[in-house]
């Protein structure tokens, strides 16, 4: 089974558009489990009364805003839904991440939390 992490959150609709994208790729790969990254009440809200296994929502209190700059979200947006997920791959709790967000913090984030490969010192 995969694990993916979703930045619930990232994107110009966020979870109006990844939640229930989540939940069709959940209906369609029967060997994937999501761990969906965001507001947990809004996500609640969107997913209504279905109980869907493989798929585990972990509450943050920060996103991180299409328009933010990426050094201030790397200092300031530690507890993202952006930088969680990322968190949860380093961590080994998640195979691959997505994020539809800020693609500078993205960036950011990113080498900041997992690192580059040995030989690649460039994203």
């Amino acid at each position: 089974m995969v694990t993916l992490a979703v930045d619930a959150m990232g994107g110009d609709f966020g979870p109006d558009v990844t939640v229930p994208a989540v939940l069709r790729a959940l209906s369609e790969q029967q060997d994937l489990r999501v761990l969906l990254f965001g507001n947990k009440n809004t996500i609640q809200s969107l997913l209504g009364p279905r109980n869907v296994d493989r798929l585990v929502v972990r509450h943050t209190e920060q996103d991180i805003g299409m328009s933010e700059s990426p050094a201030i979200a790397l200092r300031t947006k530690k507890q993202s839904s952006m930088a969680l997920m990322l968190q949860a791959v380093r961590d080994g709790d998640a195979d691959g991440c997505v994020s539809a967000g800020n693609t500078g913090a993205l960036m950011v984030l990113s080498r900041h939390i997992l690192k580059t490969t040995e030989s690649i010192d460039r994203p």
